[in-house]
């Protein structure tokens, strides 16, 4: 269509379109009378006029160049664009006819889930399947950027339900909407960036680890045999009293939100590939016997405690088992500097082709990526800084003028995390440490006829090194369960001590008024007693405990000093405003 400019306008012929220059027309380079513009679609200008963003653009031009032919072809045109770009928008619903809210194979709101549940049809599994193994061929051993076909069938069943409240007209059909979720989904996964900003739904479907993932690191795996009917509908395993059940018997003692666990059916398990947890924990027979060696634990269903005996029984005897795993698997989130140092490290190993061993190299790849360590690692870590700390002082690993600069030595040391990774191993021992030494108890009398050693297990007026402290309540309520469910006595946390515990008791407070406002946390008057080489407050659990002969030996030689109470807590933070004022009475 050839058009005229507006008066007092020509146009310019230039290669990136035409250009409206002042002046009326005359023969130059470049200028032409009229202009043929391409017609892509034809508007109503009428129609166009009587929108609000059409006037706008109107007046703004107006104003600027007084030419109201100017203004209305530019306004024109700007509106005509956008309806043009609005025929390919990405929030176009589907078809009524198309519009989908659940079916008998996939239920409402199922598009919303993480991992099972999820039903395709073979064909498209079998795709998913593919690019899965050309994903990971591409990303290699990098956990934090392989793909699992759970979380892919979780991406594409998101896709599928989101297609009937928007996508592009261009795209004709369900699964191809769906398929190029997932595409965008593993570029997302490769990179660490999305090609759209916007894209953030399936950040909750990444691996732990991954720069972009919300996803919350799951620290034990339970398995249950298959869904309840409850389970089902509600799309969530270990609904209603087994639920509560799973979390009075089960997490609370273990000290874990549900959100730090993964409960899965057997029908799920291979779309649980992703997970790392301390632990697989098979909930009731039929679980543990299809688990076989997979499952490190087994733990009966929620179902099978609803009543004191049998099963809850066993279940307090063997959630120690569980206990033990978690302590086995407590990991440490090695910081940038440490990554930094280990990616570098990888890089000089490459280019020069020496430094570390294989094993190094392993370490290296995880302390890049961010991978979490557990305490052995840290203490492995804390053994070769130690090993080779004079490696750096030979000039090729020290001076970077040496000839053989950087030196075999000073690459393992970056290997391992250099510096930084030095520095963090070892403050992260030294909490650790820290945090075992709490749990041990001194002894602080003794009671030589009968072989009976004293120790004050928690007092609630002392704050220790690590600023933490134990209100009365807490210690009276944990007194009260150690002699209901426990009365282990452990050895410096390294098995049981041949021992009986035949005393406990918490320190009276000089009145019932002081006890009733000390247990509230409100204000109130404790006692200050001496307690053989200490001194004891009122509310502090103290335990009396009988050794046999070959303990009691340690004792008298002074290698024994101490016993230890394995336990767990919560910490919570309080101001110091926050603590009730306490008036000290000494007595003897």
């Amino acid at each position: 269509m050839k058009v005229e400019p507006p008066d007092g306008y020509h146009w310019m012929d230039y290669e990136g379109g035409p250009v409206l220059m002042p002046g009326d027309y005359a023969p130059h380079e470049g200028a032409v009378e009229l202009f043929d513009f391409e017609v892509v679609e034809e508007h109503d200008p009428a129609r166009i006029r009587k929108g609000k963003e059409w006037d706008k653009i109107y007046r703004a031009i107006l104003e600027r160049t007084g030419n109201k032919e100017l203004a209305a072809a530019t306004a024109t045109a700007r509106v005509g664009s956008r309806l043009e770009k609005q025929k390919d928008d990405p929030k176009t619903p589907a078809k009524p006819s198309e519009r989908r809210r659940g079916s008998t194979r996939n239920p409402e709101g199922s598009a919303g889930g993480q991992r099972g549940g999820i039903k395709l049809s073979e064909a498209n599994i079998k795709a998913l399947e593919r690019k899965r193994d050309e994903h990971n061929e591409k990303v290699g051993d990098d956990k934090t950027k392989r793909a699992n076909l759970g979380a892919l069938k979780a991406v594409f069943r998101r896709g599928a339900g989101a297609f009937s409240t928007s996508h592009r007209p261009s795209v004709t059909s369900r699964d191809q909407w769906a398929m190029a979720r997932v595409n965008a989904f593993l570029k997302l996964l490769r990179s660490g960036r999305p090609s759209n900003p916007k894209y953030t739904t399936d950040y909750d479907l990444l691996p732990a680890g991954h720069p972009k993932s919300t996803k919350t690191e799951k620290r034990l795996l339970f398995v249950v045999t298959s869904p309840s009917g409850l389970d089902v509908v509600r799309k969530r395993h270990l609904c209603g009293k087994d639920g509560a059940l799973f979390q009075e018997h089960y997490l609370d003692p273990l000290g874990l939100e549900r959100s730090e666990v993964d409960v899965i059916d057997l029908g799920e398990l291979a779309d649980a590939q992703d997970l790392e947890p301390a632990g697989v924990v098979a909930l009731g027979k039929a679980a543990r016997v299809s688990l076989g060696t997979i499952a490190d634990v087994s733990l009966p269903h929620p179902c099978g405690v609803r009543n004191p005996g049998g099963s809850r029984d066993m279940l307090e005897r063997k959630i120690n088992k569980v206990h033990e795993l978690l302590e086995k698997q407590q990991s440490y989130q090695p910081p940038l500097g440490v990554q930094d140092a280990a990616a570098r490290g990888l890089m000089l190993r490459a280019k020069h082709g020496r430094g570390g061993t294989e094993v190094g190299v392993a370490r290296a790849r995880d302390l890049k990526n961010g991978r979490r360590v557990s305490i052995d690692t840290v203490k492995r870590m804390v053994n070769f800084f130690t090993r080779h700390a004079r490696d750096l002082e030979a000039p090729a690993n020290r001076d970077p003028k040496d000839p053989g600069y950087p030196g075999a030595g000073l690459i393992a040391n970056l290997l391992w995390g250099g510096k930084a990774g030095e520095r963090w191993a070892n403050k992260i021992l030294g909490q650790y440490e820290r945090e075992q030494a709490k749990k041990s108890v001194t002894i602080a009398k003794q009671d030589t006829a009968k072989r009976i050693v004293y120790g004050i297990v928690l007092d609630p007026y002392i704050v220790d090194g690590q600023g933490d402290h134990v209100p009365p309540a807490v210690i009276e309520e944990t007194a009260h369960d150690f002699l209901a469910t426990s009365r282990t006595i452990g050895l410096e946390h390294n098995g049981r001590l041949d021992a009986q515990v035949v005393e406990s008791w918490v320190q009276p407070y000089p009145s019932t008024d002081d006890y009733r406002a000390a247990m509230a946390g409100e204000p109130h008057k404790a006692n200050r007693v001496p307690f053989g080489d200490d001194v004891v407050h009122s509310g502090s659990w103290i335990l009396g405990v009988k050794l046999e002969p070959e303990a009691w030996a340690k004792v008298q030689e002074e290698e024994l000093n101490a016993f230890s109470i394995g336990g767990f807590g919560q910490r919570e933070e309080m101001t110091e405003d926050e603590m009730p004022e306490v008036e000290f009475i000494d007595t003897k």
